[in-house]
């Protein structure tokens, strides 16, 4: 058996659930955030409004359901006793009627039947198309809807509420509670049956259709008129033979004479003629309504196939079967009518329907806003470009000072041992920074190039898909390009050390200093190696034996000579060592000024001139980028945040609303 819905607790939670769906929809969050632009978000607002909208749609569905009356349509051609059966079926006998009846009398348009368990009198409307109501007295009510009065362009129908206090039967008191209506339809084929699609509108709410069949008219005429509706109608139909008290006057039932016998002819033509009605026929009910109201006594010989009340109470003992449980048991929750196990079941459908859709949707909303926008993503992206373009720049000040590096030790290394070096070295250094101001420019280029890319192949549509207002984008953009601009101006000039500090030329005085002082020592030595004989010799002669040799003709002229000999001699010895101690300074000198200028040492006065200012400049772009984004993204955090919050809060009351199914 399937469980029972509490309805009450059902509609509280639809409420409940209906209360939070203005939560789900961002879209005001996002226009009241400063400066923000919704477009980007519009696929999201309208997920979040579609998905506001189906639930909207499913809770009310499902709320009408539950709230929604269910009516109990009664049908039949035109004078064949709709009327007087409600009127039996619903008052006691020998009562003033409250539907109009009698010979002559039709119903010219339909009467919506409700039962008010706290009111203490009838009360009558006429219910114009576009839904306003004015009330009516009971007599005018009874004129109007007999075709009498005032013309009836406009109304859609007539609605009668009915104190069940008033009524005898508890089965209208079970009526008022479920909100079971009657519906008494204009007779098919009548004078006054003009609109067919009102009732086609009627019947495709009704769940159980009474169908009037006058007893002496059991025939292809009449199935003829009610057939085509009835074939509309799939769900149970309870067959009535009205003024059964007057079949022995057919000739329909000719030659019969039993009671019994004049029953089964009246179910057979209802098979023959009444298809739709086949699989109900053995459930006819055979009834007198008028003698019913008018108390008329049952013959002793007819006793034994009416009731007291000639079978109208078997008619209402048919609906309350299908009102009440079975055995007129309400209070016991294992048993249930048909009725009831319709509504259950289609308010079961539709909340299961919003369940499902609640779950869907909000799951579909959840991934949009994961892959939305991931939290802090222009931060990893500023971060990424600063990565991206410090790798390039790597790169470049590397090839940077490969090519200075090798220019400068080529111009060095072809300075000769005859060249003046300190002009030579001086002229490498100019001719070695003009090529790196060239390579400079390209790389600047090639930089400025990438970093442009990469603003426009990724951080100019995550600025666009921020939200951030056009006018806002616009001032971001030109300030971005006034950064550049200026760096690109800036960066042909000196840098931080400038580029005349990029080649050191260091001094070697030291280095001649110590050359010539390790010259003269060596000139020494060699002195004292090479001529300390000759030197005694020549300090003897011209010491001590002078005037022995003073008569050898010439000899003055002969000493002189060796004299120049050895003078020369020592001339050449101090000249050679000066020479060498100049060409090892100019060695010792290119040494030191190509250690100063080795790749690591380039590497850093490059990184000084071109990577610092150039990462300025980007941690310049990040932050004004992550001035103008950081709000936005914050805010838009928050938004999110928020409609996850909603969508959690919606999915437990979808889970709540489950658990009553």
């Amino acid at each position: 058996m399937a469980r029972h819905i509490d309805y009450p607790k059902l509609l509280y939670k639809l409420q409940g659930l209906a209360d939070l769906l203005p939560g789900v929809n961002p879209e005001q969050a996002f226009r009241a955030i400063k400066g923000m632009d919704t477009k980007p978000h519009d696929q999201l607002i309208r997920d979040c409004r579609d998905f506001q909208e189906r639930v909207q749609r499913l809770t009310e569905d499902c709320r009408d359901e539950v709230e929604k009356p269910i009516y109990i349509g009664v049908v039949g051609h035109y004078s064949h006793g709709k009327s007087s059966l409600l009127n039996a079926l619903i008052f006691p006998p020998k009562t003033q009627a409250v539907l109009p009846t009698g010979e002559g009398v039709v119903t010219s348009m339909c009467t919506l039947v409700q039962f008010e368990s706290s009111g203490s009198s009838h009360e009558f409307y006429e219910v114009e198309t576009g839904g306003m109501e004015r009330p009516l007295a009971p007599e005018e009510y009874q004129a109007r809807v007999s075709g009498r009065g005032k013309n009836l362009g406009g109304l859609s129908h007539f609605r009668v509420r009915l104190a069940v206090s008033n009524l005898d039967d508890q089965l209208f008191h079970d009526f008022a509670t479920k909100r079971i209506d009657l519906l008494d339809t204009p007779g098919l084929g009548g004078p006054y049956w003009k609109d067919e699609h009102a009732l086609m509108r009627w019947i495709k709410e009704f769940e159980v259709v009474v169908v009037c069949i006058k007893a002496t008219e059991i025939n292809e005429t009449t199935a003829i008129t009610v057939n085509p509706f009835l074939k509309q109608f799939l769900k149970t139909c309870v067959p009535v033979v009205t003024f059964w008290d007057l079949w022995k006057k057919s000739p329909d039932f000719k030659g019969i004479s039993d009671e019994v016998k004049a029953r089964a002819e009246a179910k057979r033509r209802i098979t023959q003629y009444f298809s739709p009605l086949e699989q109900f026929v053995d459930e006819t009910i055979f009834v007198s309504a008028k003698a019913c109201s008018d108390a008329k006594e049952v013959a002793k010989d007819e006793a034994r196939h009416f009731t007291d009340q000639w079978n109208v109470d078997n008619v209402r003992r048919s609906l309350a079967s299908r009102v009440r449980p079975s055995g007129g048991v309400i209070t016991r929750k294992t048993e249930e009518s048909e009725i009831d196990t319709q509504r259950r079941s289609k308010v079961r459908q539709l909340a299961e329907q919003l369940c499902s859709a609640a779950t869907q949707y909000a799951g579909n909303v959840r991934h949009r806003i994961d892959e939305y926008r991931p939290e802090g993503a222009h931060t990893e992206l500023l971060e990424e470009m600063k990565a991206d373009i410090g790798r390039d720049l790597e790169s470049q000040i590397d090839r940077l000072a490969t090519s200075l590096e090798k220019h400068f030790n080529d111009k060095i290394s072809a300075i000769g041992p005859q060249d003046d070096w300190k002009i030579q070295r001086d002229q490498a250094k100019e001719q070695t920074l003009l090529e790196y101001s060239q390579h400079k420019q390209r790389a600047l280029k090639q930089i400025l190039t990438a970093i442009d890319r990469f603003k426009s192949g990724r951080l100019d549509p995550l600025i666009k898909s921020s939200g951030l207002k056009r006018d806002v984008q616009g001032r971001l953009d030109r300030d971005f390009k006034r950064l550049v601009d200026d760096f690109s101006r800036d960066a042909g000039g000196p840098g931080l050390s400038g580029e005349r500090d990029l080649i050191v030329t260091p001094s070697a005085g030291a280095e001649m200093v110590a050359n010539y002082v390790a010259a003269l020592q060596g000139v020494a030595m060699a002195l004292i190696q090479k001529y300390w004989l000759g030197f005694v010799v020549g300090c003897f002669i011209y010491s001590t034996a002078w005037w022995l040799l003073r008569w050898i003709p010439g000899i003055h002229t002969i000493l002189s000579a060796l004299l120049a000999v050895a003078a020369v001699g020592i001339v050449g010895t101090v000249l050679g060592f000066a020479s060498r101690a100049m060409q090892k300074t100019k060695i010792d000198a290119r040494n030191k000024t190509l250690a100063e200028n080795s790749h690591s040492k380039l590497v850093q006065r490059v990184d000084a001139d071109l990577g610092e200012p150039l990462r300025k400049l980007l941690d310049a772009l990040s932050r004004l980028t992550e001035d103008q984004l950081a709000p936005i993204d914050d805010q838009t955090r928050d938004v999110l945040d928020s409609l996850k919050a909603s969508l959690d809060k919606l999915e437990e009351a979808t889970y709540d609303i489950k658990s009553l199914l």
